[in-house]
C-alpha cells in the first residue's frame, strides 16, 4: 500500500525480483522529487513517514527538487538514504534499492 505524504501519492510502487529493487512512479505535477522518495520508502518499509530519518540529513532537497524539476534531459540524482539507494529521474521515477545486508535486505527477501 502505498503511502500519501505532504499531499504526494504515488502512482505506483513495484518490486523486481530480477534487480532486487523498488521502482516508483509518481506525478511530478502534484509531487516534488523529495516527497516522492519519502512516500516511496515509507510505503517499501511500510511505516509512517515521520518514523523515517529526516531526508535533509542525506541529501540538499531543494537542490534534488529543483535538478529533477528544471533538467532537459534524463538525469538522475542518487544518494543513499535509510539505508537504500535511491536513484530520482526526471520522468517521475524512484529507484529504491536495499541495502545488501540488515533489516531492509530482509524486507527485499520476503518479497521473492
Amino acid at each position: 500500500m502505498s503511502k500519501t505524504w505532504n499531499g504526494c501519492r504515488l502512482q505506483s510502487l513495484e518490486f523486481s525480483r530480477q534487480s532486487q529493487s523498488y521502482r516508483a512512479r509518481y506525478d511530478r505535477e502534484t509531487c516534488s522529487a523529495d516527497m516522492a522518495v519519502v512516500s516511496s520508502l515509507s510505503s517499501v518499509l511500510d511505516v509512517d513517514p515521520i518514523e523515517l530519518e529526516p531526508i535533509q540529513y542525506s541529501v540538499d532537497t531543494d537542490a534534488l527538487n529543483d535538478v529533477v524539476d528544471h533538467a532537459d534531459d534524463d538525469t538522475n540524482v542518487s544518494f543513499e538514504f535509510e539505508g537504500y539507494e535511491i536513484s530520482v529521474s526526471t520522468d517521475g521515477i524512484v529507484d529504491l534499492t536495499p541495502p545488501d545486508e540488515g533489516p531492509a535486505a530482509d524486507i527485499a527477501e520476503g518479497i521473492n
